[in-house]
């Protein structure tokens, strides 16, 4: 029986048979003969990019901006599809398991799930701000499972599908659900991980299965790693050259907001007067983020000065508000039913309390906006032009490192060490930065000290012990689970 070798939060098995007990240091440190290296890189990458964008929100002096923005939004799901890339790889890469195999794989991967969704659970005691990736990873592994034995055209075309539906889906659950986030309720957790968190699996679940494509396909093989990166640029010039065309045109000035901050479909509902609470998100920027609600039901909290942009701001008043409707709403009034009765009062009007919307009034009221947010591609906008682009970045970074000379490999292997622990490496990540926000240092040693550490440590861990600690408690866990036998 294959055995299987850390390759991040998932533990992704070696690409052959396991390697000999008796290895030197140098082999531990770059991971033995059967380890992919390039995509412990690119592992390696997308941590520290989700470090730069926790830590790191203001540039420093005299360094471009958008080399900092490039991280947000991109970092995550390039892990994202790293992860889907492990699950392939556990069940058999281009050689899809079967019968006996197949089912110990499936095993492997719901107690790594069930692992990790305890173990969030816990990391969030110590977590001030962070939005933990790692339980919705747990779901991800669980909703990919009947997904295993499918062929790589069936998993193209579902995460295609995914792609295209799940943003519409998900604004407009976050338009008729009254607590989109839910976190008050019992039923909050799961519509986080599955319809309104930060990562959803409506959404999400599209680079899962696209990384799993790409492992079916046979990633080792240079044809393979050659359509990668001409379908990963089409992918980028498409979802982002699109994107940008349509926002110009509805601005009627050119419009790039690809590789901005945090902006898109939450975004669009602070520029309406309504801000959330201050939270870093995986991948974002940390400040005032709006919470995904609807712009003409939620009251907005004090400071929040309502836009003058025609897209973001209603215009008249909803069908609900008495006399008032259909009437242009005045540029210090929110349109929600407080304000409204408020506005009422002020103009001499009998008052009326309004009623609370029904689903199709929240439906329609939110459709002028629902155009312009699904037209966004920035980062962590949810829609599917950021879907497709941002995947079509990842897609070539992942070619360009499997094509990469050996020599680039030696000399970004500290990075590939830290990718080779990411489950360890984030998890120590989270308490460092819940610590560094009460004490506001600089940002730029914050995050110097932070890569310094988790480099200099996954180095050595790697060279004298090798597998990462947490992963090591995976691997163990989950073989014995599924009653493998080395």
């Amino acid at each position: 029986m294959d055995s299987a070798q850390s390759s991040g939060v998932i533990d992704a098995d070696a690409l052959g048979k396991k390697p000999r007990k008796s290895q030197n240091y140098l082999e531990k440190y770059l991971g033995g003969p059967k380890r992919v290296m390039a995509l412990d890189i690119a592992r390696g990458m997308a941590i520290l990019g989700m470090f730069t964008a926790h830590l790191l929100n203001m540039p420093p002096m005299g360094f471009p901006a958008n080399l900092i923005n490039l991280v947000h939004g991109r970092s995550s799901i390039l892990f994202a599809i790293l992860a889907g890339i492990s699950v392939g790889i556990i069940s058999g890469m281009d050689r899809p398991k079967v019968g006996v195999e197949l089912v110990q794989a499936r095993i492997r991967i719901m107690v790594r799930a069930v692992l990790l969704l305890g173990w969030v659970a816990l990391l969030s005691l110590v977590n001030m701000g962070i939005a933990l990736i790692l339980g919705f990873y747990g779901v991800w592994f669980i909703l990919a499972l009947p997904f295993l034995s499918w062929s790589v055209r069936r998993l193209l075309i579902a995460s295609g599908v995914i792609a295209l539906c799940g943003p519409v889906l998900r604004l407009i659950f976050s338009t008729v659900l009254s607590s989109p986030q839910g976190m008050g309720s019992e039923d909050g957790a799961w519509l986080s991980y599955f319809t309104l968190g930060h990562y959803p699996a409506l959404i999400w679940m599209a680079f899962i299965l696209l990384g799993l494509a790409l492992a079916r396909a046979g990633i080792t093989r240079r044809d393979v790693q050659r359509r990668m990166l001409v379908a990963g640029l089409v992918m980028m010039l498409g979802g982002y050259g699109i994107s940008t065309g349509i926002l110009s045109a509805l601005d009627g000035r050119l419009t790039i907001d690809f590789i901005s901050g945090f902006t898109g479909v939450s975004k669009m509902y602070e520029k309406g007067g309504v801000k959330g609470s201050k939270n870093i998100d995986e991948g974002g920027t940390s400040g005032d983020v709006a919470d995904p609600v609807s712009p003409v039901t939620s009251p907005p909290t004090s400071g929040a000065t309502p836009s003058k942009d025609p897209y973001m701001q209603p215009t008249v008043f909803p069908q609900y508000a008495g006399d008032l409707a259909g009437k242009p709403v005045p540029e210090n009034c929110y349109c929600t039913p407080a304000k409204i009765v408020e506005q009422m009062k002020s103009e001499g009007m009998p008052e009326a309390q309004p009623t609370s919307p029904g689903l199709w009034e929240r439906i329609t009221s939110a459709v002028p906006y629902m155009g312009r947010a699904l037209a966004s591609a920035s980062p962590h906008s949810g829609t599917t032009f950021e879907v497709v682009g941002s995947a079509g970045f990842s897609l070539v970074v992942i070619a360009l490192l499997l094509m990469a000379p050996t020599w680039i490999g030696l000399v970004l292997s500290p990075i590939a060490a830290v990718g080779s622990m990411s489950l360890t490496i984030y998890s120590a990540h989270v308490p460092y930065v819940s610590a560094m926000i009460p004490m506001q240092l600089p940002a730029t040693i914050s995050i110097t000290a932070l890569v310094a550490v988790a480099i200099t440590f996954a180095v050595l861990w790697r060279t004298f012990i090798g597998r990462g600690p947490l992963e090591w408690v995976m691997n163990r866990v989950s073989h014995k689970a599924a009653a493998i036998r080395d």
